[in-house]
């Protein structure tokens, strides 16, 4: 919770990116990506049948496409890039551009998180998934990921306080932060089709009562990560030319995720009153009736 409101003391811009992703060869598109949008500053897969129902899980989900990672995994880790990119920006920029980093950092630090580690636990259990009953066996050790990974969507912030937090404090300013990254996508090339909504969401947001908020916060958070997934995905495509993997990883997330944003918009605006039409009372009576 606190990196994004200064983090630690660190290095000059790159370490801390760098380490985040634990970066070899496969992360040279993201790290251009983020180089080229501000410049001058500086694992195997699951084999499974090439069947398409595979396929369209795997997509969403890391496994190989292209001999690279997903576009699911390759989102997670593109925004948790920028987000360290914009701390070391935050103590390395010229003074009077340190807080509008700092501001950024402090915006994609939810959605870094509860992304990133909701994304950890889908890719562990599709890798159970596609074992089959062997998945679910000890012996192949599939089961053992996902018992590990299940914890980070509840230390160091549980998810569903990550999005409060965003549609909370990192509102507060009056949405100017959340405002500034949909122009940074739009100015990218994104499109007003998937930007739309989540404008649109943002300024419900800000006029909404804190319960209302809080019913649509999660949804609004994993609509602005697929939102900034396009803008990272595109630019590395365009970073490397003829490379299939960057390629294929972006049409894939603009064909199969990008139209998600539209109904998560929908569903964060919808507000508090369906989650509240049945009392506790009722649903004590219909658990003890079963």
């Amino acid at each position: 919770e606190g990196l994004g409101d200064g983090g630690q003391e660190g290095g000059a811009v790159g370490p801390a990116a760098t380490l985040l992703l634990g970066c070899g060869p496969r992360h040279v598109e993201a790290e251009g990506a983020i180089e080229a949008d501000h410049p001058g500053h500086g694992g195997q897969g699951l084999h499974a049948h090439q069947h398409a129902a595979h396929i369209g899980m795997i997509g969403d989900r890391p496994a190989p496409i292209a001999g690279g990672r997903a576009a699911l995994t390759a989102v997670a880790r593109m925004i948790c890039l920028d987000c360290a990119f914009s701390l070391d920006m935050a103590r390395a920029a010229p003074e009077e551009e340190r807080g509008r980093w700092a501001d950024r950092a402090a915006f994609l630090t939810p959605i870094a998180k509860a992304f990133g580690t909701d994304a950890g636990c889908e890719v562990a259990d599709l890798g159970i998934q596609i074992h089959g009953g062997m998945g679910f066996v000890e012996e192949t050790g599939a089961a053992q990921f996902l018992r590990d990974v299940r914890v980070t969507t509840i230390y160091e912030g549980t998810n569903g306080i990550q999005a409060l937090d965003l549609v909370g404090r990192k509102l507060a300013d009056g949405g100017a932060a959340a405002q500034a990254l949909i122009d940074e996508m739009a100015e990218a090339g994104v499109s007003d089709a998937t930007l739309a909504p989540l404008r649109e969401a943002t300024g419900w947001m800000l006029g909404a009562d804190p319960q209302d908020r809080a019913a649509g916060a999660t949804a609004y958070l994993d609509a602005f990560a697929l939102a900034l997934g396009a803008r990272y995905l595109d630019r590395s495509a365009a970073l490397v030319p003829g490379d299939l993997r960057a390629t294929a990883l972006a049409a894939y997330h603009r064909e199969r995720h990008l139209p998600r944003i539209a109904g998560l918009c929908a569903e964060a605006c919808a507000g508090a009153g369906t989650l509240y039409a049945l009392a506790p009372e009722a649903l004590a009576a219909d658990a003890a009736a079963s």
